[in-house]
C-alpha cells in the first residue's frame, strides 16, 4: 500500500488538491509499517529471552521490553590468576584445575551473562545432551575486555568481583565478540537496577 501511495504522490502535481493528502497519508502509512516492524522484533527478542529463561537451569528473570539478545557464543575459560601489579598471569595445563572449561557467553543489550555448559551421555548412546547451567551476570556498565597477552584468540573479561580469561577456537571469533561487547557497553544504560545482575546463591563459576 505504501508503495502504491508513493508512486501517486509521484505523478501527482504539488499544485493538485489531493497532493497534501497524500503527503499526510505517506507519512502516516510510514509510520504504521515502522511501528509494526518494531512490534515483530520486540515479539522476537521477547520470545528468544524465554527461550535462554526455559533452557538455562537456574536462569535469573531476563524478559524485559527493553531488553534484547545481541549475541551468544560459546568459549572455554582459562585458569588465570592477577598478581598485584594487575599483570594476568595464564596458567598450562595441571590435573588439579582443568585448564579448559565450557562456557556461553550471552551478550544483552544492558548486560553480559555467562553460563556453564556440561554435557551428559544417554545410556546406549554415542548421543550427548547439551545442559547451560546460569553462573553470573554482569552489569556492561560494569564489566571491561581487552585482548589477552598470551593468545591471539583468548580475551580477559575484567568484572567488579573477579577476571576471567575465555578462548575461541579461531581469532575471527574473538576480535568479532569483543566489537560487539564494546560498542554495547557505550550504549548501555548506566545503572544497575533488575534482578538479572544478582549472583543467584549456590552458583559458582
Amino acid at each position: 500500500i505504501v508503495h502504491e501511495i508513493r508512486s501517486l504522490l509521484f505523478y501527482t502535481s504539488p499544485t493538485h488538491p489531493d497532493h497534501s493528502l497524500l503527503t499526510e497519508t505517506e507519512e502516516r502509512m510510514g509510520e504504521l509499517v515502522d511501528a509494526i516492524t518494531m512490534s515483530r522484533d520486540q515479539y522476537t527478542s521477547m520470545a528468544r529471552l524465554q527461550e535462554l529463561e526455559r533452557t538455562i537451569t537456574n536462569c535469573p528473570v531476563l524478559t524485559d521490553t527493553k531488553r534484547c539478545l545481541l549475541m551468544e557464543v560459546s568459549v572455554k575459560r582459562v585458569k588465570c590468576a592477577v598478581d598485584k601489579s594487575g599483570k594476568v598471569h595464564v596458567f598450562e595445563r595441571d590435573t588439579q584445575f582443568p585448564f579448559f572449561k565450557q562456557y556461553r557467553l550471552h551478550l544483552l543489550s544492558d548486560c553480559l551473562m555467562i553460563s556453564r555448559v556440561s554435557y551428559t551421555a544417554l545410556p546406549f548412546s554415542e548421543t550427548l545432551t547439551e545442559t547451560l547451567t546460569f553462573s553470573e551476570t554482569f552489569a556492561l556498565s560494569a564489566v571491561r575486555v581487552v585482548n589477552s597477552e598470551h593468545s591471539e584468540k583468548q580475551f580477559v573479561l575484567y568484572t567488579p568481583r573477579s577476571v576471567l580469561v575465555f578462548e575461541f577456537e579461531r581469532r575471527e571469533q574473538m576480535s568479532e565478540w569483543c566489537d560487539a561487547v564494546n560498542g554495547a557497553i557505550g550504549s548501555a544504560p548506566k545503572l544497575i537496577l533488575p534482578n538479572v545482575y544478582v549472583k543467584l546463591s549456590g552458583t559458582k563459576i
